[in-house]
């Protein structure tokens, strides 16, 4: 039995780290975004579309303290701009 235990806690942690560690808090993310930016699309009529992943990012960063990657928020963007 402990044998079975311990195959299953490292199986929990392997699957913790490289499959739902880079996606836990992907809504919360996304949905930050969103608010963010039909903030910015009030605020200025014309949204520059170029920059919004560094400048999510820079929000982001200052909100919560920690920034995702910048690949990250350039899918983000694609993936929202996909839905549109």
């Amino acid at each position: 039995m402990e044998g079975i235990t311990k195959t299953v806690s490292e199986a929990i942690r392997i699957l913790d780290t490289s499959v739902f560690g880079p996606t836990i808090g992907g809504y919360e993310i996304l949905h930050e975004y969103s608010v963010w930016l039909a903030t910015q699309m009030k605020r200025h009529k014309s949204v520059v579309m170029h920059n919004l992943e560094s400048e999510f990012r820079d929000h982001i960063g200052k909100e919560f303290g920690r920034t995702p990657g910048g690949q990250y928020c350039a899918s983000m963007v694609d993936y929202d701009d996909n839905l549109r």
